[in-house]
């Protein structure tokens, strides 16, 4: 796919928050629903209290959403909530320990939060933070807004990560020691960042949007990837031992670099699917598979 035509297919199908708002707006003053909602803040938090592992779930509304790592060595989870509503927060267990954090998902709370969102100036917010030493499986289910993730230092033994409608940017915990991320997101741009020398077994699915993977030198493992319309961009380490089977329905499968060599398949008609391999992928230590079926919109790999 053409620089220009990749330029006007990101144009097209990019997430617009402004659009989006404006849209509620139009669509609450419609209906005659005042436009105002009460904006609380609220700072929870949970200590380890012995805990040796967690099962953290966050259940996000509409606004902007942070997650990040905790300094302080005897609190598991802090979040700096600003929010309309009410919120959940709950701590259940001993030493395997259950945090959820979250708000009603029903239609009148959403909308709530939405009208709070466009009053309030866009000052919805959730800050959140985890210890970085207690084994934690990690679900996060997405709202509406921007989300950044970034959970390099969390000691996560599996990710779920399910997006709404908005723009995600995640970093995946770099740890040596294998393990399973899913990422599902929904309608919007999605980023996602291996770091070096990480080991992750990766299942990417999206709705709608660009997606762009990033993977530092010496990251191994799989990559699963699934796209519905949009674009994907995958930066691969040199040198490194690369195996990929690829399938587009409407969009090209572009290698540049990489020494990447076709072992199988062909080009058919708006379609274009293979598989390639790097002359070092047998014999590695370390090596990246890559599966990836893709909707309407191409493969980018460099």
């Amino acid at each position: 796919m053409s620089d220009d035509k990749q330029k006007q297919y990101k144009t097209e199908w990019s997430f617009s928050f402004d659009k989006l708002n404006e849209q509620i707006g139009d669509f609450v003053k419609s209906i005659g629903v005042p436009d105002e909602e009460v904006v609380k803040h609220e700072t929870l938090s949970a200590l380890i209290d012995g805990a040796t592992s967690a099962r953290v779930q966050l259940d996000l509304s509409v606004g902007e959403t942070t997650v990040g790592t905790l300094a302080d060595p005897t609190t598991l989870i802090t979040a700096d909530v600003t929010y309309v509503g009410d919120i959940k927060f709950t701590v259940t267990g001993d030493q395997d320990k259950y945090v959820h954090l979250g708000q009603d998902n029903t239609a009148s709370s959403w909308f709530r939060n939405a009208l709070g969102f466009i009053g309030s100036s866009r000052k919805l917010k959730w800050d959140v933070a985890l210890s970085p030493s207690v084994p934690t499986v990690l679900d996060i289910n997405g709202g509406v807004g921007k989300m950044t993730f970034n959970l390099t230092d969390l000691n996560v033994t599996s990710l779920s990560i399910r997006g709404g409608t908005g723009e995600i940017d995640a970093t995946l915990p770099a740890k040596t020691e294998r393990y399973t991320a899913d990422v599902n997101a929904g309608v919007g741009e999605t980023s996602v960042k291996i770091l070096p020398n990480t080991s992750v077994d990766l299942n990417l699915r999206t709705g709608t949007g660009e997606i762009n993977v990033n993977v530092g030198e010496g990251a191994f493992g799989t990559l699963k990837i699934n796209v519905g319309i949009g674009g994907c961009n995958l930066r691969l380490p040199a040198g490194a031992a690369i195996r990929l089977e690829a399938k587009t329905g409407i969009g090209d499968v572009s290698i540049h670099g990489h020494h990447l060599q076709q072992v199988r398949g062909g080009e058919e008609f708006i379609s274009k699917q293979g598989v390639w391999e790097t002359p070092n992928y047998a014999t590695a230590d370390k090596q990246i598979a890559i599966k990836f079926e893709g909707g309407i919109g191409g493969l980018d790999i460099r």
